[in-house]
C-alpha cells in the first residue's frame, strides 16, 4: 500500500516475511535497457511494480504455507530409554536439529535439541 505523506510503499506482513532489496535508480535504469522495445514508465514507476511484485510473490510463497509443507516428516525418533550417546549419533546421523522422543506407544515425551546438548557439553564444533 502506498503511503501518501511519503510516496512510498510500506510493508504489510507478507512484505516482512522476506526483506527487499533496495534498487538504486542506476540498477533499474540497466535492467530496462535489457528490455527490448521501448518503456514509457520512470525510474519511480519500476520500484512500485518492484515492491508490488515483490509483496504477490512472497504472498504467494507464504501466505498457504502451512507447517506441514516446511516439516521434516521422515525422521526417526528417540527412546527415553536410549543412551545419550545412541541418542546424539542418532541426530547427528538425521541432519536434524531436533528430534522427538516418544514412547512405547508413539506418544511424544519431548524434544531433544541439537543446540541444547552441544551446548551444554560445549561440542558446538561438532557436524
Amino acid at each position: 500500500m502506498e503511503d501518501p505523506a511519503s510516496g512510498t510503499l510500506s510493508p504489510d506482513s507478507a512484505g516482512d516475511a522476506l526483506p527487499e532489496l533496495e534498487l538504486t535508480d542506476g540498477d533499474i535504469l540497466d535492467a530496462m535497457q535489457h528490455i527490448p522495445g521501448y518503456l514509457d514508465i520512470t525510474t519511480e514507476d519500476f520500484r512500485i511494480i518492484y515492491h508490488l511484485a515483490h509483496r504477490h510473490a512472497v504472498g504467494r510463497l507464504f501466505d498457504k504455507a502451512g507447517a506441514a509443507g516446511a516439516m521434516q516428516a521422515e525422521v526417526a525418533p528417540l527412546l527415553p530409554e536410549m543412551s545419550l550417546d545412541e541418542a546424539v549419533k542418532a541426530l547427528v546421523r538425521s541432519g536434524c536439529q531436533a528430534l522427538p522422543v516418544v514412547d512405547s506407544e508413539g506418544r511424544q515425551l519431548g524434544l531433544l535439541l541439537r543446540k541444547d546438548f552441544f551446548g551444554a557439553y560445549r561440542l558446538e564444533d561438532l557436524p
